[in-house]
This record gives C-alpha cells, structure tokens and sequence, in this order.
C-alpha cells in the first residue's frame, strides 16, 4: 500500500480515549491511544521555567465552571480560580493582591485624604462585576494634636455595588497593651471616622467585602480631622489584601444549603 500525506487524510472529529496514534519505539513502528499518551503527559508533569517573556508561563484559559464539582478539578472563571477538595464541594483559590509598606513612609500633615502606600503601587486596578474579601492593618505615628483618623476607599475610579466593612483601631504605643479600643461598622467606601480621638502612635485594624460593579481603580486613603502637628509616618508593615472571590452578586462557594 502506497504511503498516505497526513495531509490527506480525514480529520478526526475529536480526539478519544482508544483513539490510536504511531510511535517509534526503538526504531519498531507501535501504537499508542490517546488514553495513554494523556496519562504518560499528566504523570508528575515538570513544566519548563518561566521568562519575562508573553506566552512562556502555564495558563488557565477563563471558561464556566462545571455544573457538578469534581473532587480534585481546578477552573478558572471570571477573575477568579477554584479548586475543589473533596465531590460536590467547590472552593475559592485564595489569590490575594497584596500591597506592604516595605520603609515608614512619611505622610502629610494637613486634613486632606492621603494614600496610605508610597507612589509606586498606592493604586490598584480591580475588575468589574467582582466580589473582593479585603483586609488593612495601618499602624502609624503623628504628633501630639488630637485628632480623628478616617478610612477612605472612593478616590478611585471603580465604582460599587456595596461596600462594607468593620473596624477596629487605638491609640497605643508599639509593644503595649491598650485599655480602649475603638470599633465601627461601616457600609460605604467614603470617608468615616473610625479613631474618634487620640495623639501620637495609633493603628486601625479593617476587614470587610466589596462588590464592585464597574472595573477601574482603587485606592486605599486616610484622613486626619486636623493638622496631627509633628511627622506623619506610616509604619512598616502596615499592609492590605483584596482576595476575589466571584461575580459582585455572589452569595455562596461550595455546598452550601
């Protein structure tokens, strides 16, 4: 029989498990199934190392996720990843955007807002129609002025379906033990006092979900209610994470009922 181009030949319409595809084998022409290949593929898989260039890192490819979870299955799908651990149970990834003062950055006296991290990353861009788990711990000193501290989330451009979170904040030295804090709960990414008084060495402890609707940016700020007199520095250290955790309609992750 002639030899056939692979060009030639007809199109399989997909590829199965018992389809059947030529190897060399120590120079002895076999077969092999699709099946088996899959498995010698997905067998402790090494994927070659990554570089600065587009296209050369493994990707998920955002899709829908399956109706029924499969223990042991990873998806990926609008912005967000999930794995499931055991049947039916399906969980989110925890991917976290993180943002750390890595030096005391020095701030502004003055009652205008303020961004809470240095110039090169005080800003972040989050997706629409997105729901983020979000915590800030900011530790910082001022002078001897009393004055409040209010948090701020609607510098940005993103907009939000809901923006909630609770707080919790004192006046206290580093390494010592307060008698008072301060707690509020909040439902609105504007400007709110959450530090009713206090001078010097302060932090506000916040943790909370949003939903945005439209993508854009978003950036963290703080708001003295006077001058706090003295140098403003934002300790290192004080950091925040924004986790997306699904569509900004989400309501539940696993087998909930």
């Amino acid at each position: 029989m002639a030899d056939t181009k692979i060009s030639a030949l007809t199109a399989a319409s997909a590829a199965a498990g018992a389809n059947e595809i030529p190897i060399n084998e120590a120079g002895t022409t076999k077969k092999i199934t699709v099946a088996q290949l899959e498995a010698f593929a997905f067998t402790s898989p090494v994927f070659a190392a990554g570089s600065t260039s587009a296209g050369s890192a493994p990707k998920l490819t955002s899709g829908t996720v399956m109706t029924s979870a499969e223990a042991g299955a990873i998806e990926y799908t609008t912005n967000v990843p999930y794995f499931t651990p055991n049947t039916g149970n399906r969980a989110v990834l925890q991917c976290a955007h993180v943002a750390v003062v890595d030096s005391d950055k020095t701030g502004t006296n003055g009652t205008a807002v303020q961004n809470i991290f240095p110039a090169a990353f005080d800003t972040l861009t989050v997706e629409g129609s997105t729901t983020y788990l979000w915590e800030l711990f900011l530790d910082a000193d001022n002078g001897a002025t009393t004055t409040t501290k209010a948090l701020a989330f609607d510098a940005g451009s993103c907009t939000y379906t809901s923006f909630r979170y609770w707080a919790t904040s004192q006046n206290v030295a580093i390494n010592t033990t307060g008698t008072t804090q301060s707690s509020v709960h909040v439902n609105t990414a504007a400007v709110t006092v959450v530090l009713a008084t206090g001078t010097t060495a302060w932090y506000i402890y916040a943790k909370g979900i949003m939903r945005v609707n439209a993508g854009g940016t978003f950036i963290p700020q703080f708001k003295y209610s006077a001058d706090p007199t003295g140098t403003v520095l934002i300790r290192k250290d004080s950091y925040m994470t924004l986790t997306p955790l699904g569509t900004n309609t989400l309501a539940s992750v696993g087998a909930w009922a």
